[in-house]
């Protein structure tokens, strides 16, 4: 397996709430919705509530992976060196990437909607794009952008977000150069 689930420790969890804070601002400015614990975190963190999502989220990804990175190392001519560690957590934003192989994905029932193993390929197409993004100065929508016509290519139900910004030299750039990615993020007008 390319991918290995992990369940947040309290401390784990702990960390990410601080996180999140510092961050409420960005993602308030962004439009980006959070979760926070209503009551103590030591009360509210079930450790079977995480592993019964665990062994759904580990299920459902073990039916595309092969193929989802079969397409994505042809598209993005990038092999995977090294497993992407993937930590299910209850709180902060939906999902979340780091450098250079770490991914943090919500799994509170206020996502239950939201995450599927489709936002989990979401944020690894980010891991892989990110030093372009970079390199190039992109800005926030417009790699979100990016990312959801690269998911769309490789995954065909995939459903793209709608970005509050216009993203139109996003698509013009990517209907040109797709597959060439380098080339779709250094046109980006």
């Amino acid at each position: 397996m390319r991918i290995v689930f992990k369940i947040n420790s309290l401390d784990e969890e702990r960390e990410r709430i601080d996180q999140t804070k510092k961050k409420a601002s960005w993602f308030k400015e962004k439009g980006y919705i959070f979760v926070l614990p209503i009551d103590s975190l030591e009360a509210e963190y079930k450790l079977e509530e995480y592993q019964k999502r665990f062994s759904q989220i580990e299920r459902e990804w073990s039916k595309i992976e092969q193929e989802f990175f079969k397409k994505t190392e042809k598209i993005l001519d990038h092999k995977i060196k090294e497993p992407i560690e993937v930590y299910l957590t209850r709180y902060g934003v939906g999902g979340s990437y780091f450098l250079p192989n770490k991914i943090i994905v919500n799994i509170s029932d206020e996502y239950r909607n939201f995450f599927n193993y489709k936002n989990l390929a979401h944020e690894i197409i980010h891991l892989f794009i990110e030093p372009l993004i970079q390199k190039y100065k992109i800005e926030h929508w417009q790699k979100e952008r990016i990312v959801d016509l690269i998911t769309s290519k490789i995954l065909s139900d995939y459903n793209m977000q709608k970005t509050p910004v216009e993203t139109k030299s996003v698509d013009k750039s990517f209907n040109k150069f797709f597959p060439d990615v380098e080339e779709i993020i250094k046109n980006i007008k």
